[in-house]
């Protein structure tokens, strides 16, 4: 696919920006582009072409897929129609760089309504049934039965951690243990980035609640709190099954030695936060709006620099929305280039 002309002169300023931060870095920049949210059938579908030109621009050879790559449908006679749908955008993103890292949101489970319970279904995930999924994540280190990995940086000594969950948005407890062997394996003076899908952002303040986060979205952010003041967790019951009433598992992190440095996630569809001082666990979490522009017939809005309120019309430089990741290590900042509909962002951490 060709860029949209529109996006000539837009780009090459982003393109500059983004190289100008990275040379203005003192040491190895941890760097990464993170989309989440694609949504085919909604989405505009001009993303992997500005990606292929950014990776080949900034040398950011690093493609983190925050999941939901399709609309999955509500009914089970149209799985097979979701698969072909899905797996064609994981193809579509994974052939863009020499590292793509996805995750399962979400619609990478076909779900359908019970006739009868009204409740949702689900069959196996999609890295599962597969193969292009399985593709992607073949010689991840790391990896488990539930699709969870790691990719590490050497040259920046950043460990980046990517976890799954099942389409009740849930984490098995073997998952939680996976995690705590990862985490106290990180060396002395390294940093680590974790991926969710669905992460947990509730702040201290009572009206800072973003969209009921579910049970094991609280967990793992308590976890990283745990890791992060060497002390231990119990987890109990993450799945809230009540046949595990009695699942209970303790976790020793008082020997470990590095450092959350953010835990990032999309699913919310908006751009959120949480610094490390408004956070309830003191980790600081990113989320990015999806990449689809509309929702329902109506187009996503967002405030830009000025607080002025911008519609991500088609056919326009905000169509689209993902962001290029730069971590500066010794400042301590993780930068939040836009490419698309929404505003640069940074934190501390």
């Amino acid at each position: 696919m060709e860029i949209p002309g529109y996006y000539d002169a837009y780009l090459t300023e982003r393109i500059d920006y983004i190289n100008a931060l990275g040379d203005g870095m003192r040491g190895e920049q941890d760097a990464f582009i993170f989309v989440t949210d694609y949504h085919a059938i909604r989405n505009a579908g001009n993303s992997p072409a500005l990606i292929r030109r950014i990776v080949a621009e900034t040398g950011i050879n690093m493609l983190v897929f925050g999941g939901d790559a399709y609309q999955a449908s509500t009914k089970a006679a149209k799985k097979a129609e979701y698969g072909r749908g899905m797996a064609s955008v994981y193809d579509l993103l994974g052939r863009l760089t020499d590292c793509f890292c996805p995750l399962i949101g979400n619609h990478e489970w076909n779900h359908w309504k019970s006739n009868e319970a009204l409740e949702w279904k689900t069959e196996e995930t999609a890295w599962q049934r597969n193969s292009v999924i399985r593709m992607c994540l073949r010689n991840r280190e790391g990896i488990n039965e539930y699709g969870d990995y790691v990719v590490r940086n050497e040259l920046a000594k950043v460990v980046h951690v990517f976890i799954q969950m099942d389409g009740d948005h849930n984490m098995q407890m073997e998952q939680f243990s996976w995690l705590a062997d990862v985490l106290n394996a990180v060396p002395d003076g390294w940093g680590v980035v974790v991926f969710h899908h669905h992460v947990y952002t509730t702040g201290k303040s009572s009206n800072t609640h973003v969209n009921r986060p579910r049970r094991n979205a609280r967990l793992l952010s308590k976890m990283l709190m745990a890791y992060e003041q060497r002390t231990r967790r119990t987890i109990t019951n993450p799945t809230g099954n009540p046949e595990k009433a009695d699942e209970k598992q303790t976790f020793d992190f008082r020997q470990a030695k590095g450092e959350v440095i953010c835990l990032m996630g999309g699913h919310l569809h908006k751009d959120t936060h949480r610094t490390k001082e408004e956070s309830l666990e003191g980790i600081l979490t990113i989320v990015t709006t999806g990449d689809l522009c509309w929702h329902g017939n109506v187009l996503y809005t967002y405030e830009d620099e000025n607080g002025v309120t911008q519609e991500r019309t088609p056919g326009t430089v905000r169509e689209q929305a993902f962001d290029v990741v730069q971590i500066d290590r010794e400042k301590r900042i993780v930068h939040l280039t836009r490419i698309g509909g929404g505003t640069d962002r940074k934190f501390n951490y």
